[in-house]
């Protein structure tokens, strides 16, 4: 936590500043608590989910911006220092980028479908016309005999 952007973003903010000691065995308990929250993202990623991602997104931004407020404008020393603002702020950032991505896209899924929709509509019509004029021409042949 002695990175550039993590000091500066604190001191910019007049947050606390946590000292962090190396061998404090809380920090295998965290990497292995982070490790399983990006493991529980990769199965729905693998599947294609999108409707996962698009439901979740909005609740996690609406999560950590409150949690990053709160840790910003409380004063309780376990919420409001800069660990959980720096995280709780990569987090509403990377979630944006996500939101923004899955809107466009949406839109670009949406788009193709409606295009695909539109050219099979198109080939239904020419299907009908030339269904129509195979039954008119079978019509006059029988009309002819």
């Amino acid at each position: 936590m002695n990175s550039g952007f993590v000091l500066l973003l604190s001191t910019s903010m007049q947050l606390p500043i946590v000292e962090i000691d190396d061998y404090n065995p809380i920090f295998g308990i965290l990497a292995l608590l982070f490790g399983v929250l990006a493991m529980s993202d990769l199965v729905p990623l693998f599947e294609a989910n999108t409707m996962y991602f698009e439901s979740i997104t909005p609740s996690r931004l609406v999560v950590f911006f409150s949690l990053a407020a709160y840790s910003y404008l409380g004063d309780s020393l376990y919420f409001c220092n800069n660990i959980v603002f720096i995280y709780c702020f990569m987090e509403v950032w990377f979630n944006m980028l996500l939101f923004s991505s899955l809107k466009d896209e949406k839109y670009t899924r949406i788009k193709a479908e409606i295009e695909r929709l539109q050219s099979e509509e198109f080939d239904d019509e020419t299907n009908s016309a030339q269904r129509f004029e195979e039954i008119m021409e079978d019509i006059k042949d029988q009309a002819a005999q």
